[in-house]
């Protein structure tokens, strides 16, 4: 667990700087930007308190949205994300994730990835309904929305399955 907490912490700055300075340009199809920092906001352990999670997650949100010049839409998807992921945890895993430390530990991949879309897709949807309310137009928003989210899923469940592989080795 001592290795775990170590490597949560040196994941917070690597994740933010991958976000602002990579992840941020990538730019597919012209408008497509994963939003790798997520990851931080799926695996922190579950048996964590909340009251350490909101503050870290606001910080998390707060960082990308201050380095990249942004009105604060991360920090507050990432804000409703921390307070609404223990009722997630409890929806997606019941009573069983008592015993679990973090996602890593969980063997139901099917689980895992429900757990993952529903935490991105709150997430997207605060982001961009910050972002474009008043804005743009409503189709500018979905297909924002949508294009993100499935680009964001499938990035970070990529990372996830490779971390995942390379935990039981």
């Amino acid at each position: 667990m001592r290795d775990f907490k170590f490597q949560l912490i040196l994941l917070f700055p690597l994740l933010v700087l991958s976000q602002v300075f990579l992840f941020n340009h990538i730019n597919l199809w012209g408008f497509i930007d994963p939003q790798i920092y997520i990851i931080y906001l799926v695996i922190f352990p579950f048996v964590a308190s909340p009251l350490l999670f909101m503050p870290i997650a606001l910080l998390i949100g707060l960082s990308i949205d201050i380095l990249l010049n942004l009105p604060g839409q991360n920090a507050i998807a990432c804000l409703t994300v921390s307070y609404l992921r223990p009722l997630m945890i409890k929806v997606f895993y019941g009573t069983n994730f008592n015993n679990q430390v973090s996602l890593y530990q969980y063997q139901n991949v099917f689980q895992r990835l429900k757990f993952v879309v529903t935490l991105i897709l709150i997430h997207h949807f605060i982001f961009y309904l910050v972002d474009y309310t008043g804005v743009r137009s409503f189709s500018s928003f979905v297909t924002y929305y949508i294009a993100t989210c499935c680009c964001t899923v499938l990035v970070i469940w990529i990372i996830l399955r490779l971390n995942m592989k390379q935990n039981e080795k």
